[in-house]
Order: C-alpha cells, then structure tokens, then sequence
C-alpha cells in the first residue's frame, strides 16, 4: 500500500533525475534460488518530482519518495538482476538521535540505514556512500519479477544517492557500481 502522496517540495516544470543505491552484503532468497553473504545492490531510479512531505503514514514534514514501478531492481551478484513488481517507498524517518533513510512498502521495510549524517537530508541531492546501523524486515517477502526478494540477515549495508552531473559524491567500490551499471542493463549472471 503505498502512502498517499502530498504536495511536492517544489513544483517545476522541470525535474532532476535522482538514483537511491542501497548496497551491502546479505543472505535470503531470491525466488527459490538462495544466496548466502552475497553482494546485492537495490536501485531505485527516479526524479525530484517525485519527493513529497505530507505522505500520511509518516510525521509532517518527513521527505518522503514514491519512486516509479517497474523501474527498481535488485541486482544479486552472481544470481542476476531482477524488477520489483511494486513502487518502493523512500523515507528519512527520525529514529533516537540519528535519522534513518528507509525503502520498502509501508509498514514494512526492505532496507534501512541509521547514520547521524542523514539529519536534514530531504531526498533531493547526492549523498553518500552513508553507512550506519542497518535496519530490514528478516524473512519479509518482496515480490520482484524473479519471485520473492526475503532477507534473512544483512551483514553490511550503505546508502547513496546520485544526482547525475553533480560533483558532491563518492565512488563506491568498483564491484558494487558494476552492480548498479547492471541493475539498469541487466546484465547476465555468471
């Protein structure tokens, strides 16, 4: 269930594309295929039209993204990439003294990470990478176009954001942002 959108931060005629990674080591299952402390990354490409603050699930005022189906994938590495079947919901939630920027369908959450660096953080820029304390929801299914994505453990996770063309990143390892090329190209699993 996706939450009900709000007004956009800004309305424009014109939006900036924005691309969320979450990318780290875990172990679940893909479908019926299990992996076992694998690489993943989780790519959730967008734009800044999509940012909204009044999503009714979440306190005012908190960024919130409803990203575009089917273009979020999951990309295992050495199992392949595959699309979820919904849109991903992407929110900065405040939690004890850090902020957490979250993914998943509302109550529940796929990926998360708690980091201090993350206050003020509205979804609308480049970030990252940001590692902090992970948050998922162990053995929670997450229907993708190559069956259920379900988590048992996430032994590291990171969180970042591109704003093509912008200068105020990072580079991930290079494994990781082969990944990401390939959760967008699709490319074949060894």
């Amino acid at each position: 269930m996706n939450p009900t959108p709000g007004t956009p931060n800004a309305p424009s005629t014109l939006s900036t594309p924005i691309i969320y990674l979450f990318f780290g080591t875990g172990s679940g299952t893909l479908g019926t295929t299990s992996f076992n402390n694998a690489e993943f990354v989780v790519t959730v490409p967008t734009d800044s039209s999509r940012i909204f603050t009044n999503g009714t699930q979440y306190p005012p005022g908190t960024p919130v993204v409803d990203s575009t189906r089917p273009m979020d994938t999951v990309t295992v590495i050495g199992f392949g990439t595959t699309a979820f079947q919904f849109s991903l919901i992407l929110a900065v939630l405040p939690t004890g003294n850090l902020f957490r920027v979250s993914l998943g369908l509302w109550p529940k959450e796929l990926l998360g990470v708690a980091s201090a660096q993350l206050q003020g953080y509205g979804l609308d820029c480049s970030i990252g990478p940001v590692s902090g304390t992970a948050s998922f929801s162990p053995q929670t299914a997450f229907p993708t176009m190559a069956g259920d994505l379900i988590f048992s453990s996430i032994a590291s996770l990171a969180f970042r954001a591109i704003v093509p063309f912008s200068q105020n990143v990072t580079e991930p390892p290079t494994n990781l942002r082969v990944a990401a090329a390939g959760a967008a190209h699709q490319i074949p699993s060894n």
